[in-house]
């Protein structure tokens, strides 16, 4: 997966998410991981995130290069908010970027 990290006002990790690598930011989607303090369950995701992304680097745009194959359990959420409220990251403003998993409760290796 091609990933891209930014940090919310709200402390949620936002995580913009392709297919592959090298995917096109116009097929995305994107996951976010609130804060540990709402459940242990989001504390683990975050630290298994970071242990996941370790050996990567993460450059000055966001990106984690190399990028990591992981997969992401949580709910589907529909955030049309991002429809009247400007960019928020280069994937919320592609079709595919209206569609988050929100809140990510789980990240793994497939």
């Amino acid at each position: 997966m091609g990933a891209r990290l930014s940090h919310e006002v709200d402390t949620d990790w936002h995580i913009e998410l392709t297919a592959t690598a090298t995917g096109s930011i116009e097929q995305c989607i994107i996951a976010e991981i609130p804060r540990a303090q709402y459940s242990a369950l989001f504390e683990t995701a975050r630290q298994d995130f970071s242990a996941f992304i370790k050996n990567s680097g993460v450059d000055s745009t966001g990106h984690v290069k190399p990028a990591v194959e992981l997969r992401f359990t949580g709910a589907a959420f529909f955030d049309g908010w991002h429809l009247t409220h400007g960019k928020h990251g280069d994937c919320n403003v592609q079709p595919g970027g209206l569609w988050e998993l929100h809140p990510v409760f789980k990240v793994e290796q497939p």
